[in-house]
């Protein structure tokens, strides 16, 4: 049986997973390893132009981990494992994200805290520590020489909805779409991943409008489907201003995993934002984490969910609400926002929130 002492010291040098992970995508070697057959540790050292002995020593180090094997003391080859990082563009992008974003990050948590221990605005962050920054970091990958970081971040949001967790397949099946009519607008809607689902699932949805910055809508605009075109439209918006006056005749909003990105005082403004364009009536659905009590899921899945608001807390300031933190939310964004309903969906903690104004 493993000792407290010894689980705990095992734990506190998983950095080094990480680290060897960031290595490997930052200098791009699993590219350099073809999916068939072997390479010598020399060549891919020439390819990505590093030294041969350090990339030995953190290949040796990956492979305790099943990325990568040794055929000879002199040639590489790939697993199943490492093989995915070539394979499927989605591990590839969440994977780089998590290790050459909020890895360094989670490095500056504690001088983040000592330094801003109030911390609301989305850049008083550890990523702005640890990046040297003045800016948020959804502010730092907006500005067009880090356009490279925006695609990343994109993908690595698009990969996710492959996960059971952000499954678009609960946001279709827990709520009475049926019921809805009019049009809908889906805030900070990415590329248009739900409005797709939606208006496939929903023929009767006449109208949505998906808005997002404009370099996120431009790209997805020119991938929508042709068939959906006519339903389907995008709209360059920033969520943290008023809504356009257009929207003012739409019956339903959605907020689909944004308000955790940021922490209560930010997240308010964003509500706030949408309330003038909410007639008497209308619904705002928030879809997002919700956090439950401590120990009423097993122990992987709360991991996940306390794990991912640790990393909201040093990217962003955003959190993982519980559901009294979601009505007290909605109580500062506008007391005329009333909490109608809400379906958590099982083993995960994913919510749809349904809220009416005015009702």
């Amino acid at each position: 049986m493993t000792s407290a002492r010894g689980s705990i010291t095992a734990d506190s040098q998983q950095y080094t997973d990480l680290s060897a992970l960031a290595y490997l995508c930052h200098f791009k070697i699993p590219e350099a390893v073809p999916l068939v057959g072997s390479v010598s540790y020399e060549q891919v050292a020439d390819a990505c132009n590093i030294d041969e002995l350090q990339l030995r020593r953190i290949l040796r180090f990956a492979m305790t981990n099943n990325l990568f094997r040794e055929l000879s003391p002199d040639e590489v080859a790939h697993t199943t494992y490492s093989a995915v990082l070539i394979t499927d563009p989605s591990t590839r992008a969440v994977v780089a994200y998590q290790c050459l974003e909020a890895f360094p990050a989670s490095s500056k948590l504690v001088e983040a805290a000592e330094r801003w221990p109030d911390a609301e605005e989305p850049s008083h962050t550890a990523w702005s520590l640890a990046n040297k920054s003045d800016w948020s970091y959804f502010e730092h990958i907006s500005r067009p020489e880090n356009e490279k970081q925006m695609h990343r971040f994109v993908d690595c949001m698009s990969a996710g909805l492959s996960d059971p967790q952000w499954s678009i397949d609960h946001t279709i099946s827990g709520y009475d779409w049926k019921s809805v009519k009019g049009t809908v607008v889906d805030v900070g809607g990415n590329q248009g991943q739900t409005a797709v689902a939606l208006a496939s699932a929903f023929p009767h949805i006449s109208r949505i409008v998906v808005q997002d910055l404009p370099s996120v809508v431009g790209p997805a605009e020119a991938a929508l489907p042709s068939d959906l075109s006519k339903r389907i439209s995008f709209q360059a918006h920033d969520f943290h201003v008023l809504q356009p006056a257009e929207t003012s005749k739409a019956s339903l909003f959605i907020l689909r995993f944004v308000l955790h990105d940021f922490a209560d005082k930010p997240a308010a403004r964003i509500i706030r934002n949408i309330v003038p364009a909410l007639k008497q009536g209308a619904t705002l659905l928030i879809i997002d984490t919700v956090a439950p009590p401590v120990g009423k899921l097993p122990a992987r899945e709360e991991r996940a969910i306390r794990g991912l608001d640790v990393e909201l807390m040093s990217m962003l300031n955003g959190k993982e609400r519980s559901p009294e933190e979601w009505r007290e939310l909605l109580h500062v964004a506008d007391r005329n926002l009333e909490i109608q309903d809400v379906n958590v969906q099982n083993g995960n903690g994913v919510g749809i929130i349904e809220v009416v104004y005015g009702s």
